[in-house]
Parts: C-alpha cells; sequence; structure tokens
C-alpha cells in the first residue's frame, strides 16, 4: 500500500476513534493538519436551527484556540469566505482563491482585524456532509509564510472528508441521546469481532474498535453519512439492507433466530466480510437503553487472525511462557512448522511443548485446545 494512502487511513481511523472519545478530536484534527502540511485543522458541526453558532466545534493541538472561539462570536459573520463555501457541493474542499478575489480579501476588516494579527493567511475550507438537519465544515489554514493550497492539495485532502462527516455524524448522534461513554458498551472494545449497534432507523449508534478499523479501510463495508451500514457491491447493500429491516421489524423477538447473513465482498479481493444482524432483543436490556439500540451486526474479518494473548493463556491454564507462546500460534491458525520457524527451534520442540500443555488443560488433541483457548477470555483485545 503507497504510503500517502497509508497516512489517510490513518487520519481516517482517528476521526472513528475521535467519535467515541470526543477529548481525541485534536490529536485527529493535527494528524489531519501534518498530513495536509497545515498549520491548523478546524471542525465544526452547525445545527440547522442555530445559524452560525456551532453546536461542536474542534481544532488541532497547534490551532490558535482562544482566537477561534473570537471567530465563531464575531468574525465568522463577516468572513467573505464563509458564505462562499457554504455554496460548495458536500465532500468538496478547494482553497480560498477560488472563492473570493486576494485583493479585495487583504483589504477587508476580516483579515486586517482577525486573521493578518494571527499570522494567518492561507485557506482550505468545504463542506463534509450537510441535509436539513446540520452541516459538517472544515478548514484547513497556513501562515502568512506558507504556499497558498493547490487543487492537488484540495484533492488529497478530499480523500479525508468522507470518513470526517461520518465521524461527525455519529458524535452527534451521541451528543443528542442518552449514551453513555461509560456505559456496558466500553467493553465491546476488547472483542476482535466489529461490532455495530444500531437504533431503530438503522442508523448506527456505536461501533467498537474492530469495526471502526474495518470501516476506516473503505474495503467493501462503509458507513452512509447518516450512519447506515453501506456495502460496495450493489448486490451485497441490498442484501445488508433486507437483513437491518428484517432485524428491526423482529427486534421483539428473544433469541439469534430473527438474525440473517450477509457475505460482503471486497474490491481488494480480499475474502468477504462475514455481517450477521440480529435484533436487540438478544442484548442485555441496560445496553439497550443505554444507546436506544434496535439491532445489532457483528463483523468478521476472515483475512484477521485472531491471535490469543500469551500472558493471559499463561494466567488462565497455568502453562509457562514457552508454552503460551505456541498454544497462542497454534489458536491463531499456524503451523507446526511456521511456528518452528518463528521460534528458532525444532518442529519436536513445538511437539513437545503442545503435549505438556494439553496434559495441562485436560485436551485430547490440538482442536480441543485451540477450542478451548478461543473461546476463554484470551482473546479479548489489549
Amino acid at each position: 500500500m503507497p504510503t500517502d494512502e497509508k497516512a489517510a487511513l490513518d487520519v481516517a481511523g482517528s476521526f472513528y476513534d475521535a467519535a467515541l472519545d470526543p477529548s481525541l478530536w485534536p490529536d485527529a484534527l493535527q494528524k489531519l493538519s501534518d498530513f495536509t502540511r497545515s498549520y491548523f485543522a478546524h471542525v465544526f458541526v452547525v445545527e440547522s436551527t442555530s445559524g452560525l453558532a456551532p453546536s461542536f466545534a474542534a481544532v488541532s493541538h497547534e490551532g490558535p484556540h482562544e482566537a477561534l472561539a473570537g471567530y465563531h462570536g464575531h468574525f465568522e459573520s463577516i468572513d467573505p469566505r464563509r458564505a462562499a463555501g457554504e455554496n460548495l457541493a458536500s465532500g468538496t474542499l478547494v482553497p480560498d482563491w477560488k472563492l473570493v478575489s486576494q485583493d479585495e480579501f487583504v483589504r477587508g476588516e476580516f483579515y486586517n482585524d482577525f486573521y493578518a494579527p494571527l499570522g494567518l493567511r492561507w485557506l482550505a475550507c468545504g463542506t463534509a456532509y450537510k441535509d436539513d438537519a446540520f452541516a459538517v465544515y472544515l478548514g484547513l489554514t497556513r501562515s502568512a509564510s506558507a504556499a497558498p493550497y493547490s487543487d492537488a492539495d484540495c484533492q488529497r485532502a478530499n480523500l479525508i472528508l468522507p470518513h470526517l462527516a461520518r465521524a461527525a455524524a455519529v458524535q452527534r448522534r451521541f451528543d443528542s441521546g442518552p449514551f453513555s461513554y461509560g456505559s456496558g458498551f466500553e467493553v465491546l472494545h476488547r472483542i476482535p469481532l466489529g461490532v455495530v449497534i444500531l437504533n431503530a432507523r438503522g442508523h448506527a449508534v456505536f461501533y467498537n474498535d474492530s469495526a471502526a478499523s474495518m470501516l476506516a479501510e473503505e474495503d467493501g463495508l462503509s458507513l452512509t453519512a447518516k450512519g447506515g451500514l453501506d456495502a460496495a457491491v450493489d448486490e451485497d447493500s441490498r442484501a445488508l439492507d433486507d437483513a437491518v429491516r428484517r432485524a428491526l421489524s423482529l427486534r421483539a423477538g428473544r433469541s439469534l433466530d430473527g438474525g440473517n447473513a450477509v457475505a460482503v465482498r471486497r474490491p481488494s479481493g480480499k475474502r468477504a466480510y462475514s455481517v450477521f444482524v440480529a435484533p436487540a432483543a438478544s442484548l442485555d436490556r441496560q445496553l439497550r437503553q443505554d444507546a436506544r439500540a434496535a439491532a445489532y451486526a457483528i463483523i468478521s474479518n476472515p483475512e484477521h487472525r485472531i491471535q490469543p494473548r500469551e500472558a493471559l493463556i499463561a494466567k488462565l491454564f497455568g502453562l509457562t511462557s514457552s508454552e503460551s507462546e505456541v498454544v497462542s500460534r497454534l489458536a491463531a491458525g499456524y503451523s507446526l512448522s511456521e511456528i518452528a520457524s518463528n521460534r528458532g527451534t525444532t518442529i519436536h520442540a513445538v511437539r513437545w511443548l503442545l503435549k505438556k500443555a494439553m496434559a495441562k488443560t485436560d485436551t485430547r488433541n490440538q482442536a480441543d485446545l485451540v477450542g478451548l483457548v478461543l473461546s476463554s477470555a484470551a482473546t479479548i483485545v489489549e
């Protein structure tokens, strides 16, 4: 994967982390600022009923935080680029020199009273998402000593914009509902499978870290701007929609019988995700109340090897560090020869360690041993 693409995925992933923990927004925006070679990045959400006043705003670490509070309090209303940027199509970031005449801009009140005293000069701005309820705006700023944003700079930043829109939408739903970040959903971050909790409209109100990583890749599975699950292949997307609708219609059920499994193919050619969608009635009642959950989706990535934690295996089953290392790798799907090669030992030594591990765990063969480990707490994510 090209370095630039890896960096973009890292920035996108940080947005999803911030959606779950708002304290991480400055970190995420700092990554975006570094990615776009900006002085700082600034994102804000405006509700349709609030005019210019943002319901949520965040700035990267290096941004002029106190000055930007003044921006939203007064200067935003006289910023000529702000009004011009509102007319841009969603998902588009453009350089300021395409929005307003730069000769007029540097003669104006906004530039001379606010921008210039802070040493600021260039902006790339746009609307990440906008509908009748709310809008998500992004501004990237460079100093007077830096070069203006080019079209290529903006095209690079536009790769990130859909992720920002989705993360901000999830953040907004968390802020407007009774969901508590300290609730029982925190434990779901510790499991290796992806978990997405859906409300009565089929929109995500929570997803764990494993799901966030899969969604950030946008390799077959993603969230719409409103938070619905979507697939890259139209046929898979329709099947996913049907599974969600069925789960929502059966949410009064008491078992997993109402759930549906969908294979979501991946443009990369990797093996398809397995997505199981079920009514939320099979979730704990308190968890349902916390997030207004109506359904949930469990996502399995067959390309991801779940390797149980060696330290937990040792504690749970009384194994030595060498025994637990071998057992952990066996449970992750490695062959005995691969384990031996990795450890720099013979395959006979590996078999001996497995024999001792089976004796300590009272298992009859390797399959029993692997099943025991994979069904234990050793698979929780650190």
